[in-house]
């Protein structure tokens, strides 16, 4: 039974906390874990691709080994996985054991954003890096940018404060020069990160205030 095959793997891989059911725990066994995962694998499922991939990628269970992790969730991907899918996007972005290739880190992370998932936002953050650093791509600032903001409006906080840091004149990044600043939509920006509890945002208000006192 494959649903059972997958949850023993988890179980041995997050531990099974003790409940109100059953008095016994699982402890934590990243090997055992992945042995299931392997049978899981050998059965297709696609949770255990994406976990066995993670298990070679971190050294967790398995010696390290990121050929193999990148195998594992090409595997997953064709499945339509979005967590492998993102993390090949990270892979050939940053030439992290395969050859950098940003083309085909932009064909995994728009595999994400056609659809509602976990790492939608992460994809398409990816996708705003490439275009505004030009980075084996023509350098497309709006494309960039654009990216950047539909994931702040699905509320990704690290979207929020480059967005913040990509029209403030006054504290930008090196990255962001060519990018035209916009001290109304910076302070848009820092507010609402303030407003999701983000102690930068709060810093950041607070010093244009004081500026915007001290210059009358």
């Amino acid at each position: 039974n494959i649903k059972s095959i997958r949850n023993l793997a988890l179980k041995y891989y997050f531990g099974d906390k003790k409940n109100q059911i059953a008095s016994s725990t699982i402890p934590k066994n990243s090997e055992k874990a992945v042995r299931w995962l392997k049978i899981g694998v050998s059965k297709g499922d696609t949770d255990c691709l994406d976990l066995l991939g993670y298990c070679y990628h971190m050294g967790d269970g398995v010696e390290q080994n990121n050929i193999k992790a990148k195998e594992y969730w090409e595997l997953s991907a064709k499945k339509g996985s979005s967590a492998p899918q993102y993390n090949l996007g990270i892979f050939y972005e940053s030439g992290w054991s395969v050859p950098k290739d940003t083309k085909k880190a932009l064909f995994y992370y728009n595999k994400n954003i056609k659809k509602n998932n976990s790492y939608k936002n992460s994809s398409l953050k990816g996708i705003g890096r490439i275009n505004i650093k030009g980075d084996g791509v023509k350098v497309n600032l709006k494309k960039g940018i654009n990216c950047y903001k539909l994931a702040a409006k699905g509320g990704d906080l690290r979207a929020i404060f480059e967005l913040a840091n990509m029209y403030d004149k006054n504290e930008s990044f090196e990255r962001y020069k060519d990018i035209k600043k916009n001290p109304a939509l910076a302070y848009k920006y820092y507010l609402l990160l303030s407003k999701m509890k983000f102690i930068f945002g709060d810093v950041m208000i607070a010093e244009i205030c004081l500026k915007n006192i001290k210059n009358g």
